[in-house]
């Protein structure tokens, strides 16, 4: 499906936040180098979407949370932020329903529930009911918004699935999509949280981005965004959220290849080897050569070493 990642860092000051580019449509995934994220601001505040699911979604619920902010010039500030993004997420899911089941009776869920046991009776009513719960199942969309409010210690990760909402504000971390998982035990492994350094945050979430590459859905293409709580002193041209150039994201792939894998050691490897061939008798084949490979890089240094 996707992955998307932030982390807060250097006391809420700071997001660092990525997302990968794949699109899956019909059981095939293909690397869009999509960016899913989507910024709403106004004078007061700046709040960035990200998104995991089928853009169509994605794009109708920001579509809600536009009519919110017409509604309500408010909508978008620290303390109506969350109620905003949950009513318009479950707008969708329940709008996304209703066409799923009830649009061969060109009924809305609004209707079905003021309306469909005088229309269908009881019996029909609650098989499309069922059918509605079953359908929900389905709906894999998942929502994340970052930002800030007006006080020191406002930074927020707020995210929505289709069984609730949750909050990451307090550690710092939010990750969504199928990546997540394995995104989110990377990012505890390198000890990120609210209070690491901008650099340590970077990084953390790069390698978490690189790690979640082996769920299937995510794509190879990185977009990384470093964003700053914005000042009030900041100019109208002051930018508040910059973007890792694609040098720089391919700088941080090679560091996490050559370093940051988890990994078996190499230096300890012919000692693993002599304790695999005691329990099980034998030696495979690429244990040989992996073996002879690393004897191989050792007389290299030495060489190197003696010049």
């Amino acid at each position: 499906m996707t992955v998307c990642i932030a982390a807060a860092c250097r006391d809420g000051e700071y997001f660092v936040s990525a997302t990968d580019g794949a699109l899956s449509q019909g059981g095939e995934t293909m690397d869009m180098a999509l960016t899913k994220m989507y910024w709403f601001a106004n004078a007061q505040t700046s709040w960035q979407f990200m998104y995991a699911g089928e853009p169509s979604n994605a794009d109708l619920v920001l579509e809600n949370v536009r009519r919110a902010l017409l509604r309500d010039k408010k909508a978008l500030t620290r303390e109506k932020i969350q109620h905003t993004v949950r009513q318009a997420f479950k707008q969708r899911f329940a709008d996304w329903i209703a066409d799923y089941v009830l649009a061969p009776y060109n009924m809305s869920m609004e209707d079905f529930k003021r309306q469909g046991q005088s229309i269908f009776g009881a019996g029909f009513a609650a098989t499309l009911a069922q059918q509605m719960d079953n359908a929900a199942t389905s709906f894999r969309e998942e929502l994340m918004v970052i930002g800030w409010g007006k006080s020191p210690i406002s930074a927020m990760i707020y995210g929505m699935n289709q069984s609730g909402s949750w909050s990451g504000s307090l550690v710092g971390l939010g990750t969504i999509g199928a990546g997540r998982d394995v995104a989110m035990s990377s990012l505890l492994l390198y000890g990120a949280n609210r209070h690491s350094p901008l650099e340590d945050a970077i990084y953390a979430v790069a390698a978490a981005k690189f790690s979640a590459e082996r769920c299937d859905g995510v794509g190879q293409h990185t977009t990384i965004c470093v964003s700053r709580k914005p000042h009030p002193t900041d100019s109208q041209v002051t930018k508040s959220s910059e973007f890792c150039t694609p040098e720089e994201v391919g700088t941080l792939r090679n560091l996490w290849e050559a370093h940051g894998k988890l990994r078996v050691p190499e230096e300890g490897y012919l000692t693993i080897t002599k304790m695999a061939q005691r329990v099980s008798g034998s030696v495979g084949v690429a244990s040989i050569a992996r073996i002879v490979q690393g004897l191989s890089k050792q007389s290299a240094t030495r060489l190197d070493s003696t010049d």
